[in-house]
């Protein structure tokens, strides 16, 4: 069983960038810690934060831009503005599935990536995000306890 406040961050079908946005009520910011784009392929490892510089998400994703427009592609590999956000912004119809849910300890490594860090255990989900359709994104997605 995950735990409030993390199962209500977790267990929906909505983008996270919308759903921290409106728990934290203020806006989250995005940092890249890494990247890969080789043609339609991209991938990144990424933290969101609210403005107190508070970690509120870590995050792993891979999208197949085939299924974006050239738009939505640009904003992506700008690395400026959360996924959620983009697609919101650029009205793909989109659907989030959750296929898993993750309970990560505080000895974990990708613990490391939160500030502050967490002294409980951290959880995740596992998902798809589906672009006007299309299964485009797989994306690992891991919140405080």
């Amino acid at each position: 069983m995950i735990p409030q406040p993390a199962r209500a961050l977790l267990v929906h079908n909505n983008h996270m960038t919308a759903t921290l946005g409106r728990h934290y009520a203020e806006p989250v910011a995005l940092t890249v810690l890494d990247h890969r784009h080789s043609g339609d392929d991209y991938r990144r490892k990424i933290i969101l934060t609210v403005g107190d510089g508070r970690t509120v998400e870590v995050g792993v994703v891979r999208l197949n831009l085939k299924y974006v427009s050239q738009d939505v592609r640009a904003a992506i590999v700008e690395r400026r503005t959360p996924l959620g956000d983009i697609l919101g912004k650029h009205g793909v119809l989109t659907r989030v599935e959750a296929k898993w849910f993750l309970r990560f300890p505080p000895t974990t490594p990708v613990v490391e990536c939160f500030t502050p860090r967490p002294t409980g255990d951290v959880y995740g989900r596992l998902g798809l995000i589906y672009c006007d359709g299309e299964p485009a994104v797989e994306l690992l997605e891991i919140v405080p306890g």
